[in-house]
């Protein structure tokens, strides 16, 4: 927005020419030059906007249309070199980039938009050229083009990435997920199943958005175009882009009351709290005023806005214990595919035998031995696979053009050309794991009322001919969301022993990743379900997992309040890429919004994704679709039209929001 195509191009031929200059590098060189034919494609690309809307003003027949189609033409064909002069052209050049980049298949979110845009808002009122009624109805075409490429569930498991892994050969498949950069530990783990099985059946284009917030400078950046993003989500009620609010101490009481009037009339924006996060983000090394400037990825984890590359995997802890639980069975029942062995982090593990557990302590043992190796590989897959390989299969010099770092340097982001490079391997099915340990250690060992032995057969059944011992777990034992210690403090537990390991291996690896810890499952939840055998706190094989770090759908049964103290328990505050709290109200408690996020502010949350919703209206969604065609979902960090999701997904939602309607 600065510098334009043109200042980019300049700065890379400035760098040839250093480089040149400077006894030459050939793979340098060569790289600058790719970097100047990226930039020059991106031009010709803007340029062909200003051809058509020349051509087609020549047969326009109204005149103010003719006008139009002209001033149209010469705004792109000014973009295709030079920076933008207004707000309209600001948000112009947006789109150009947005759509140049994922056109070429590098997803990226949208930044800090109303920090980055403001400053051509703010120049064109003082100049008297644009009005806030102006403004927000370019922002408001602006909304409708994010939702112009949109497709339905349908249509998107039949042309997406997984209709796409369904026709490939093992070899090319193995090829595919390999180069999605080390989120894969061995072909045995949940990440290794799923990427196969379940690909990005959605069509949401990663066009994530966090407003307000501190600015690098420690001030409060609410400004008039936060204003007119929420303005827009909330009346035009479309699922994009997903909009997130970072509020902090310093945060105007008029953003919490547009934040709140914004969910409960189109479900979002999710809340970030800055006073948490960002003092996270500083204890991992990063300088204030860059952790200060941090912006969400695809759903809502964070990085340092314009100066990262962020990757992340799946941990799935009742994976963990199911190994724990049943040795062996796991690897005999996994679709393993033909990857490097070398990178399995359980080969070569002696497992205890289970049935001859004395008591609750020897089964902690065995978990926490299961997990740590489960940690362990992740870091040491990620830091192994950060080699620069990638350079040689798909260098992106576009991409490097407008991140810090690689146009000084002359160095490709996928060669370290960035200043960070930053990994998380992802807690998830927490509320699983901890429900199936205080069942255990209450029913199993606590009380005696469940034979040991007896529950590890039910389970490894998948509860067959057992039904009511499985009610008797699902009604006797604590569980995660509910305010009770017994269970919350194992969920502490798992979380603290997850962030401690994740430091440790991380600086024995000596690692230049920063590996930030966080809890989160995305819109994972079925999947990693769905390869998951049946757990000891009533869950049978394939059913969904909890969201996040949030309790298990129907858990949750003493209230909102409940929910946040038991989450509260958790490290949230060493977890700077996110653990997400997922909140469904029902539309009739909207009284209750604007306290629970103040009080989830004021008492140290990490992350808030608060929604509302009629539970009937989602059961008659499922029955008459084509009476529900606006309907709204908020499915991890991002939002969808619900008649567009898969049966699973809108299941799990009615439960969900049905646990806490009243």
């Amino acid at each position: 927005l600065a510098m334009g195509i043109g200042g980019l191009r300049s700065q890379a031929e400035d760098g040839l020419g250093d480089t040149r200059q400077g006894g030459g590098d050939a793979e340098k060189e060569a790289w600058y030059e790719a970097v100047i034919i990226a930039l020059d494609g991106l031009s010709g690309f803007i340029n062909r906007y200003a051809t058509l809307a020349a051509a087609v003003a020549e047969k326009a027949i109204e005149p103010a249309r003719a006008k139009e189609l002209i001033e149209i033409g010469n705004i792109a064909s000014h973009l295709s070199q030079e920076p933008p002069r207004s707000f309209r052209e600001a948000l112009q050049f947006f789109w150009f980039a947005h759509i140049a980049f994922e056109s070429t298949l590098n997803f990226l979110s949208l930044g800090r938009f109303d920090q980055n845009l403001w400053p051509f808002l703010e120049h064109d009122r003082a100049a008297g050229t644009c009005s806030l009624e102006e403004a927000q109805e370019l922002i408001d075409c602006l909304w409708l083009k994010f939702n112009d490429r949109l497709s339905t569930y349908e249509v998107a498991s039949q042309q997406g990435p997984g209709a796409m892994m369904l026709t490939m050969s093992e070899e090319e498949l193995v090829g595919t997920i390999a180069g999605a950069w080390s989120l894969w530990l061995g072909g045995n783990t949940t990440q290794d199943r799923i990427v196969p099985l379940h690909g990005a059946e959605f069509s949401l284009w990663l066009q994530t958005m966090p407003l307000s917030g501190l600015t690098p400078e420690g001030v409060d950046g609410t400004n008039p175009l936060t204003y007119l993003c929420l303005n827009a989500t909330r009346r035009l009620k479309l699922p994009q882009p997903s909009i997130y609010v970072r509020l902090h101490k310093q945060s105007p009481p008029e953003l919490y009351e547009r934040a709140v009037d914004c969910i409960q009339h189109s479900v979002g924006p999710c809340i970030f709290n800055d006073d948490v996060i960002i003092p996270a983000l500083e204890k991992q090394g990063f300088p204030t005023e860059h952790a200060r400037d941090y912006t969400t990825d695809g759903c809502w984890e964070t990085f340092i806005q314009g100066r990262s590359q962020f990757k992340y995997s799946i941990l799935s802890a009742p994976e963990a214990l199911m190994r724990a639980l049943f040795p062996g069975r796991w690897d005999k029942e996994a679709v393993a595919l033909a990857y490097d062995k070398a990178f399995d982090p359980f080969a070569d593990m002696t497992i205890p035998d289970p049935y001859g557990f004395k008591t609750y302590d020897e089964l902690w043992v065995s978990f926490k031995a299961q997990l740590d190796r489960y940690i362990k590989g992740a870091v040491e897959t990620v830091h192994a696979f950060w080699d620069g390989r990638l350079y040689d299969i798909a260098p992106l010099p576009l991409l490097s053009a407008c991140v810090e770092g690689p146009l000084e340097s002359g160095t490709d982001i996928t060669r370290h050309g960035v200043e960070y490079a930053i990994s998380t391997p992802f807690l998830s099915g927490l509320s699983h794991t901890a429900d199936s340990l205080a069942a255990i250690k209450k029913l199993c060992f606590d009380e005696a009322l469940i034979s040991w032995t007896d529950l590890l057969d039910a389970v490894g059944n998948n509860w067959e001919g057992n039904e009511a011992m499985r009610q008797m777990v699902m009604t006797r034992a604590p569980a995660y969301g509910n305010d009770i210690d017994y269970v919350d403090d194992i969920a502490k537990e798992i979380v603290a022993f997850y962030i401690d390991r994740i430091h440790t291996y991380a600086a024995d690896t000596g690692s230049r990743i920063t590996f930030n810890p966080g809890v989160g499952t995305f819109e994972h939840y079925a999947a990693i379900g769905s390869v998951l055998p049946a757990t000891p706190d009533g869950r049978r094989a394939g059913e969904p997992v909890g969201s996040n770090a949030s309790p298990t759908n129907g858990k949750a049964r003493s209230g909102q309040s409940a929910v946040i103290n038991s989450y509260l328990k958790l490290a949230v505050s060493d977890t700077p890429t996110g653990a997400p709290l997922d909140l469904a109200l029902d539309t009739g408690l909207g009284r209750l919004l604007e306290p629970l996020i103040r009080s989830f502010i004021d008492k140290g949350g990490n992350l808030l994704s608060i929604s509302m919703n009629d539970v009937e209206k989602l059961k008659a969604a499922m029955v008459e679709p084509e009476n529900y065609r606006d309907l709204k979902i908020r499915i991890g960090g991002w939002e969808a039209f619900f008649v567009d999701l898969p049966p699973a997904y809108q299941e799990w939602q009615i439960k969900k929001y049905e646990q806490y309607a009243n």
